[in-house]
């Protein structure tokens, strides 16, 4: 998996207030696209809003992102990550849309664990980030 390098020499922008408030306005119309990084099958109230998202006339949901979760007496994150993506996939095939978002399995493991791991959630991101317009 190739993964672009973002350049370290590049200063983060500085935004004035107003700008902030200008990129966080939604427009007055249309939808707005969103990327939605879930562990869906973690606990109920993703699996609800993952719905209302796909439903909304409002929200254009451009990806999926499954990610992992553990607990102490329940699955690793390895098998929490495969959990989520099923259990997405179980949402989309019950909702029978149109067009269906791409999803793709997110890191295997946390970030502390290991912070430069990659997974195609990460590289879809992070080309979507270097492709966006300004």
């Amino acid at each position: 998996m190739n993964i672009p390098e973002f350049p370290t020499s590049t200063p983060t922008p500085t935004l004035s207030a107003g700008e902030r408030a200008a990129r966080l306005t939604l427009p007055a119309s249309g939808p707005v696209s969103v990327l939605i990084d879930t562990d869906t099958n973690n606990e109920v109230d993703d699996q609800f809003a993952l719905t209302f998202a796909l439903l909304s006339q409002r929200l254009t949901v451009d990806a999926l992102y499954a990610t992992q979760y553990t607990h102490p007496e329940g699955p690793t994150t390895e098998e929490g990550l495969e959990l989520s993506y099923r259990e997405i996939h179980t949402i989309l095939d019950k909702l029978q849309l149109d067009r269906n978002p791409p999803v793709l399995r997110g890191n295997t493991r946390t970030v502390t664990a290991d912070p430069g791991q990659s997974s195609p959630a990460v590289s879809d991101l992070i080309s979507r980030v270097c492709n966006a317009a300004d």
